[in-house]
């Protein structure tokens, strides 16, 4: 009796052991699939965190933001000048300082300087003109562009009022005549007011004015044509009488002393 009892003892340890073995077998599982999870979960974590990263990278660049990295470059930390969104156009009708101190305006362009030629080309003008492009590229301050052209303007009006005292004398031009003529023009000009003491001013001031005519109508001066040399036209003759036809009583020609 004394060995089934040792046996049936022995029996239940063994049985004890199996089920001791069983339960840490499950439990080290069990530790080892959380601890998997958990690696693979801060993996995912870390991946997401990069992909969104990545994203935010690759957002990209709008127009705007290329716009301003452009204008940057080009007019530095003061950004671009500021320019009128429409060209107002030239203001100044027949007045030589007003059109100088607003020469982009009134001759910029192929228009404007048509209509304005007799102001736009003349060496007064000119003058002005090349000074100013004169201070803006030359920039020895180091200012920005807004400030420079603010600066270069300045001096630019300066140039212009000038003209303005100049002392205009008619009698620089001899007694006018009815004639004419057609070749060695400089510039025509009209549609301006006090036209006939804007075209003796105009030639008195410009070196390259031999003569200017006015011609006039019922309604007053129509315009006036400017020469670099005095040459008349060669009147007809009146076979009846064998003297020169008068030439249009309505052109009056001044030639400068």
């Amino acid at each position: 009796m004394v060995i089934q009892k040792n046996s049936l003892v022995s029996r239940y340890k063994y049985k004890f052991l199996v089920i001791i073995s069983f339960i840490i077998c499950i439990v080290l599982v069990t530790l080892i699939y959380s601890s998997n999870k958990s690696n693979k979960s801060n993996k995912s974590n870390k991946s997401n965190k990069s992909n969104f990263d990545d994203t935010q990278n690759d957002i990209p660049i709008t127009t705007a933001a290329i716009e301003d990295q452009t204008k940057s470059k080009l007019y530095g930390p003061d950004g671009q000048p500021e320019m009128d969104e429409n060209p107002k156009g030239c203001e100044a009708k027949g007045d030589m300082v007003g059109i100088c101190m607003d020469y982009d305006n009134c001759c910029g362009s192929d228009v404007s300087k048509s209509n304005n030629s007799c102001f736009c080309n003349h060496p007064f003008l000119l003058n002005c003109k090349t000074k100013y492009d004169e201070c803006i590229n030359a920039n020895v301050s180091k200012l920005s562009p807004k400030q420079l052209k603010l600066a270069c303007l300045e001096t630019n009006k300066d140039c212009c009022k000038t003209y303005n005292e100049t002392k205009f004398d008619s009698d620089l031009f001899k007694t006018p005549v009815t004639r004419n003529q057609t070749t060695n023009s400089i510039c025509t000009l009209s549609s301006v007011t006090n036209l006939k003491q804007k075209c003796m001013e105009l030639c008195q001031t410009n070196p390259e004015c031999a003569s200017y005519t006015i011609k006039t109508s019922s309604l007053g001066e129509i315009n006036c044509n400017f020469f670099n040399n005095v040459k008349f036209s060669i009147p007809e003759i009146d076979i009846s009488s064998g003297k020169p036809i008068e030439e249009n009583p309505n052109i009056k020609y001044y030639i400068k002393k």
